[in-house]
């Protein structure tokens, strides 16, 4: 395994480069059950307009 030399100084700012993608992940997940919940709605809604779509007859 290969170290790297580090100054503190960019020690400091890798740190806190990686404070902030963790929180952009945390960010980006909580996104994404959003997004997972928004899409089950959507797919529910599809699957009711088109169990009525198939039980329906058209009049003309």
């Amino acid at each position: 395994m290969h170290l790297l030399n580090l100054s503190g100084d960019e020690m400091e700012a890798l740190v806190e480069h990686r404070e902030k993608l963790d929180v952009e992940l945390e960010r980006l997940r909580e996104n994404w059950m959003e997004l997972e919940a928004e899409i089950e709605g959507t797919e529910r809604a599809l699957n009711i307009i088109d169990k009525i779509i198939g039980k329906t007859e058209v009049c003309y």
